[in-house]
């Protein structure tokens, strides 16, 4: 059953993440490259370069990293860091 509401949960992450994303490309306001600060499991991401647009994911987490590695999503470019202290030069993002 945990598996199963994992996926669920997932299935509503990635589909949210895909809203925001149209949402955004709606206003056009979306410029490269991007960085999604609490990426979680990377989806916006995902969604962000599907569209073409170079972008970049951070999150703290170790468990949201290795759902991504579990997914063999490691082509997405994820950055493990504290959203406190980026690991990028000024006006990188």
């Amino acid at each position: 059953m945990m598996n199963s509401l994992l996926h669920q949960a997932e299935l509503l992450e990635a589909s949210a993440a895909a809203e925001r994303v149209a949402y955004l490309q709606g206003l056009d306001v979306l410029a490269a490259p991007i960085l999604d600060v609490g990426c979680g499991n990377g989806y916006g991401v995902r969604e962000l370069r599907a569209s073409g647009i170079s972008a970049v994911g951070v999150d703290y987490s170790l468990y949201r990293l290795s759902r991504w590695v579990q997914e063999g999503q490691q082509g997405r470019p994820l950055v493990v860091a504290d959203a406190a202290r980026l690991p990028f030069r000024s006006e990188s993002f």
